[in-house]
């Protein structure tokens, strides 16, 4: 509308012209954007959907599975000074229960903003590092957040445990994510952490599960 009202004009100077020219193009360049990154969401939440009501396994990018998991989550970080940083190569491949381990990062990550980080009010970084070798998955998640006392720390992946008890702490974020490490991934969890000092978690799992569906197809 602002094009056609100024090339109505008597007189229209090439300046003008090409200014409104160039609005119009950025103005278009932001919706293209928007849209494409709304698909994206959508496509990644078509994924983590599928995956976590399914126990079907598949091969799966492990990068691709961090960044859905991200991307939900994407409401629950955005206000916060909060910084998630990836180390993951693109590269790497799996085979199992995308969705066990999808289920894993979300609790880890929603544990690390409610007690790490005060339910999200505190400064901090989680770093969130893959790998693969000799045939195992091993991937390191750490916060630099409050961390947990050696009494806390013993009963982290007990069920119902937890130290937030009406402020948001169901005592089941950590015990879910033990039995996804270990029963949707037949691997193993390890927790290590000190008061002030941030929490670490590692856990590992076969590259190419086999425990579930009788191996790779």
């Amino acid at each position: 509308a602002e094009i056609g009202r100024l090339i109505e004009q008597p007189e229209v100077s090439e300046d003008d012209l090409r200014q409104r020219m160039q609005m119009l193009d950025e103005a278009s360049g932001l919706i293209l954007g928007n849209l494409r990154r709304a698909a994206g969401m959508v496509q990644s939440f078509k994924r983590t959907a599928v995956d976590q009501t399914s126990e079907v396994e598949r091969e799966f990018e492990l990068a691709e599975v961090i960044d859905d998991v991200l991307k939900t989550l994407q409401s629950l970080f955005k206000n916060t000074q909060i910084r998630i940083d990836v180390d993951c190569p693109r590269e790497i491949r799996l085979f199992g229960s995308a969705g066990a381990l999808q289920q894993l990062l979300t609790n880890l990550l929603q544990n690390s903003h409610l007690h790490a980080y005060a339910n999200g009010a505190a400064t901090g970084l989680i770093q969130i590092r893959a790998r693969v070798a000799d045939g195992a998955a091993r991937i390191e998640f750490s916060d630099d957040g409050a961390g947990m006392n050696a009494q806390t720390l013993e009963r982290a992946f007990e069920p119902f445990f937890t130290t937030r008890r009406g402020l948001g702490g169901s005592g089941l974020g950590l015990y879910i994510a033990y039995n996804m490490a270990t029963q949707g991934l037949g691997g193993s969890i390890v927790c290590t952490s000190q008061t002030g000092q941030g929490t670490r978690f590692v856990v590992e799992f076969p590259q190419y599960s086999t425990h579930a569906s009788g191996g790779r197809s």
